[in-house]
């Protein structure tokens, strides 16, 4: 085999073996954030296909929207706590990934030490300018919860590279002991309802008897 034969094997073998490394290719919707022997480039890459430092290793972020759902115990001025559950519409700024991954790392670990504890955190904030617990169930309270949810986590969070776009609060669920005395409450109302339509329906009948004595005795008479 001629020497030209050899180096054309080897280049082709090292291409094959080493090539993908001298190509990153980021994912649509995300950006990646690269690192050489422990030192952060503070410049993301954006989607697509690049020539890199086949040295570099490689973090992918996803930059897309994506909902996060939470649930959190809020007291209330009354002492009583009332299960809140809120969905968060959020994103990473593919600008700041860089900077996110170096002081949490992922995007899973950013949610955990920036989103979850500032949701929580803010809800039971919200709790203590709530009079009673079953005051959630009006629409000016649900209103306001969103609003101020929304306004503390877009402060928070927008500095630390987490965007958010809107709030939601799904369900609430009454301390049992409220909702049992709402329950018990309903059911009373609802016994003095059907007490009073046998009263009336009883009234009713009366009167449509002495109705009928009436008019027989006027016959009778003539």
């Amino acid at each position: 085999m001629s020497n030209n034969a050899m180096i054309t094997i080897a280049v082709v073998l090292f291409l094959v073996m080493f090539a993908p490394r001298f190509v990153k290719i980021v994912p649509p919707g995300h950006v990646s954030v690269s690192d050489l022997f422990g030192n952060i480039d503070p410049e993301p890459v954006p989607a697509g296909a690049h020539l890199v430092n086949p040295l570099l290793r490689w973090h992918d972020f996803d930059v897309r929207e994506t909902t996060h759902k939470e649930s959190a115990q809020v007291p209330t001025r009354d002492q009583l706590q009332t299960k809140v559950d809120v969905s968060v519409q959020w994103r990473i700024n593919p600008a700041m990934a860089a900077e996110i991954f170096n002081k949490v790392g992922t995007r899973e670990q950013a949610v955990a030490v920036y989103l979850v504890p500032k949701v929580r955190s803010i809800l039971r904030e919200q709790g203590t300018s709530i009079a009673n617990a079953e005051d959630f169930f009006l629409e000016e309270t649900r209103t306001m919860l969103e609003i101020n949810l929304k306004q503390g986590l877009v402060d928070y969070l927008a500095p630390l590279g987490l965007e958010v776009a809107a709030v939601l609060v799904r369900d609430i669920n009454l301390p049992p002991v409220l909702t049992k005395a709402i329950e018990q409450k309903k059911d009373r109302k609802s016994t003095r309802l059907n007490s009073s339509h046998v009263v009336i329906s009883y009234a009713f009948f009366c009167l449509t008897q002495n109705c009928s004595l009436i008019f027989k005795f006027i016959f009778d008479c003539f």
